[in-house]
């Protein structure tokens, strides 16, 4: 997202600056969307959780033709849905006039096709159905789907019981980091709030918690991280480590987002370092190295 802002930001300047003709003027904006595509995809791509991983089915104008007939069917239509979310790749996490690309442009086509026919086909009955769909590509889409934009949020509301045990109970933390995040635009904080003591996702436990609106829900969160840090569970302390390893590394981790040095959190990261027993030692040594190195940055932000 603060990349997408930040070269729109640049795409305005384009459209605002002198050029010698209007060609050059088309040439360079035409430019900045590429790049723009670019960034996004490669965001989308290091989403922590939320996208999805499993292989897309490369669509083909045969299977879009198929998928139509379906949707034309009340009895058929969230076979077609089902079969549109596999055909349209990872372009059903992009909304609005962004979308990814790769190095097939006929595919990527395609793709955006089968992503506006899901836009175009939302349907809360449909949803409510595949929000219990086996398959974890369907239900990440059907959490996408409920419509949490205000004045618009009416015909989705009845979806909330079945979105509380979807964010309690799914199995996939990228499905319930979206629920999450429904719940919360449907103002259903006092539950989202409840889910913190048994939610074991890091980063779901983010959104839970209020992680990127200020220090308390910062605090909140380092506060679990080091208990979880310092766990006698090896596969708990693994899983937190990861996460947190690769949020502080990741370039593309949003400010809001970042976890940012806490005394606490060091002296977790360095009794693992110390442990000769730990497994994650070293990679326990990399993310306090690289929250030390955030730290001096911050204290010398001219580099002095």
């Amino acid at each position: 997202t603060i990349i997408a802002q930040r070269v729109g930001v640049g795409l305005s300047a384009i459209r605002s600056s002198s050029f010698k003709s209007a060609d050059d003027r088309a040439t360079v904006t035409a430019m900045g969307h590429l790049i723009l595509a670019v960034l996004v995809s490669v965001s989308v791509a290091l989403m922590p959780g939320c996208y999805a991983a499993e292989p897309a089915v490369p669509p083909t104008e045969g299977d879009l033709m198929e998928a139509t007939r379906a949707l034309a069917v009340a009895e058929t239509k969230a076979d077609g849905i089902r079969r549109l979310v596999f055909l349209a790749g990872n372009q059903f996490l992009i909304s609005g006039s962004l979308f990814l690309v790769s190095d097939d442009p006929v595919v990527d086509a395609l793709q955006r096709r089968a992503n506006r026919m899901l836009q175009a086909n939302r349907d809360p009955k449909v949803v409510r159905q595949l929000l219990l769909d086996p398959e974890r590509r369907v239900r990440l889409w059907a959490v996408h789907s409920c419509v949490s934009s205000h004045g618009q949020q009416e015909p989705w509301l009845p979806l909330i019981p079945l979105l509380k045990e979807t964010a309690a109970q799914d199995v996939d933390a990228g499905v319930r980091a979206v629920a999450i995040d429904r719940l919360l635009a449907y103002d259903q904080l006092k539950f989202v709030a409840e889910l913190a003591p048994t939610e074991s996702s890091p980063w779901v436990l983010m959104k839970i918690l209020g992680f990127s609106t200020g220090d308390a829900g910062r605090a909140r969160w380092n506060q679990r991280a080091i208990a979880e840090l310092r766990s006698d569970d090896a596969a708990t302390r693994k899983r937190w480590l990861s996460d947190i390893y690769g949020n502080v590394w990741n370039p593309s981790t949003a400010p809001m987002w970042r976890v940012t040095v806490d005394p606490g959190l060091l002296a977790a990261l360095d009794q693992i370092v110390r442990d000769p027993d730990a497994e994650d030692a070293a990679m326990a040594a990399k993310t306090a190295h690289l929250l030390r190195e955030q730290q001096a940055a911050a204290a010398h932000p001219d580099g002095q």
